[in-house]
């Protein structure tokens, strides 16, 4: 297998992955120190020295999306930009892919090891599975954004902004509001959700990474997710391997997979066109 492909993308992606490793670690870092500046009764000066990562991240989770989710989606949404896929099979875009892939997986296991080196001293555990969960994040949306740039190869970019600011916006904070509103506290704090709490749930691309991220260690929830959810009692079956593989499935697999398809067809159909239209009338 030629050697080309490969360094052509890691050229044109490497912006990107940098970006991404740079606003993660940043944003982590501060959070890390500001999660302890709030003065309290106790202490009204605030607590010493730098918090916890774990704190540190709850603290700043929705910087953490914004930081980890807009490189990833610009650079699915311009991977197809150059491509044509009239000339070009769905077996070409594969180097793309296991480039972005690599770059995207890296750039967040720096942006977390830069954190947690800025942070307290924390349990190691905790540094992997925050790389593990913002990598699957940044994954899911790098492939909204790749599947609408297998559609719109040359105008990718607004409608996967629109598709990120929907579930930023508005499905996030909808499923919320509706959610504490319809069960109310006591319910929800003894674990009792309603089934379609857990479809709404699978149908959000960040439940990717705040799943991975609470399953594996409870000290990443945020003050609301501890109030509604310190003492709730999961099922058995829910744990960080199991959930992660199944959004791996629906929300980076399931999109690629519908991706290259879609790029094939295109191709097809250009060649069928151009076909036509050489024919004599």
């Amino acid at each position: 297998m030629r050697a080309e492909p490969f360094a052509s993308e890691a050229k044109r992606a490497w912006p990107y992955a940098l970006a991404l490793a740079a606003l993660l670690g940043s944003v982590v870092a501060v959070g890390a120190n500001l999660s302890n500046a709030f003065p309290s009764q106790e202490r009204p000066f605030g607590w010493p020295g730098p918090a916890s990562f774990e704190n540190g991240v709850a603290m700043v989770r929705p910087d953490i999306l914004l930081a980890t989710t807009l490189p990833a989606l610009l650079l699915g949404a311009t991977a197809l930009r150059a491509r044509d896929a009239k000339t070009e099979r769905a077996g070409v875009l594969l180097p793309i892919l296991a480039v972005d892939a690599l770059l995207v997986a890296a750039a967040c296991f720096v942006g977390a090891l830069v954190a947690f080196l800025a942070a307290a001293k924390s349990p190691v555990e905790a540094l992997f599975a925050f790389a593990a969960a913002s990598t699957l994040l940044a994954l899911a949306f790098y492939s909204l954004a790749f599947l609408v740039s297998a559609l719109l190869p040359r105008h990718a970019i607004a409608p996967s902004l629109a598709i990120w600011g929907f579930f930023t916006s508005v499905y996030e904070s909808l499923t919320r509001v509706i959610l504490f509103r319809q069960v109310g506290y006591g319910p929800l704090a003894s674990g009792d959700f309603p089934p379609w709490f857990w479809v709404s749930q699978a149908a959000s691309p960040f439940t990717v990474y705040r799943g991975v991220l609470i399953l594996w260690r409870r000290g990443f929830m945020d003050y609301v997710e501890k109030a509604a959810l310190g003492n709730a009692v999961l099922p058995s079956w829910m744990n960080a391997g199991t959930f992660a593989l199944v959004m791996l499935g629906l929300w980076i697999v399931l999109p690629l997979g519908l991706a290259l398809g879609a790029w094939q067809f295109r191709g097809r159909a250009s060649v069928a066109s151009s076909a036509r239209d050489a024919e004599p009338s």
